[in-house]
């Protein structure tokens, strides 16, 4: 469900422009999309930062509203200040219900994997998944279970499965995480190892 924020159009103008806007408490931002022409607004800082932390991510629809105007856009690319990490600039995509969208979701490991169980250690390799989808298929992020995995194994995109209508642009033989032998481990195995020919 896509989340609503307010807009307003921005006059054009220059560096001092931006300054302004954003010592205002809002941050400049772009409309676009195939067929139209690009619309420069305005945005309130505060209630963009609240919407991003309600969903923990930037991968959400919304609906933006102003000047009488209501339209439903993705999140498609944030600027951010490398030091204070203050929203620069927000560049929307202007979307419909049959547009297919690319974009990148956050990866959640789930379960414990035996590997690690027996003193392996998790990696993990891939922490946003790049993916395809309508606007109504996209999930707020891609779970996928270890436990199984033992010490020496890993998990590939071929062995995952993702939601329905969501596609990975990754090649199937990508390594997303894998469980690496650890001196705990290796002593483990060759205690077992003792064990049984004992």
């Amino acid at each position: 469900m896509a989340t609503e924020l307010s807009y307003t159009v921005k006059d054009q103008g220059g560096k001092a422009n931006l300054t302004e806007i954003r010592n205002a408490g809002n941050v400049p931002a772009v409309i676009y999309g195939k067929g139209q022409e690009n619309v420069f607004i305005i945005i309130n800082e505060k209630e963009f930062n609240n919407l991003i932390k309600e969903h923990l991510c930037a991968n959400i629809l919304v609906t933006l509203k102003g000047e009488g105007k209501s339209v439903e856009v993705f999140i498609q690319d944030l600027q951010v200040h490398p030091i204070t990490k203050a929203i620069l600039h927000v560049d929307f995509l202007a979307i419909n219900e049959k547009q297919i969208i690319k974009t990148k979701v956050p990866v959640v490991f789930t379960g414990e994997a035996v590997g690690v169980k027996a003193g392996g250690l998790l990696q993990r390799l891939v922490y946003k998944l790049p993916i395809t989808c309508l606007p109504k298929d996209l999930p707020a992020k891609v779970e996928i279970d270890v436990s199984d995995l033992k010490v020496g194994d890993v998990r590939k995109v071929r062995q995952i499965t993702l939601p329905a209508g969501i596609k990975t642009r990754f090649n199937d033989d990508v390594v997303l995480a894998l469980v690496a032998k650890t001196r705990a481990a290796t002593s483990a195995s060759a205690a077992g190892a003792e064990t049984a020919e004992g």
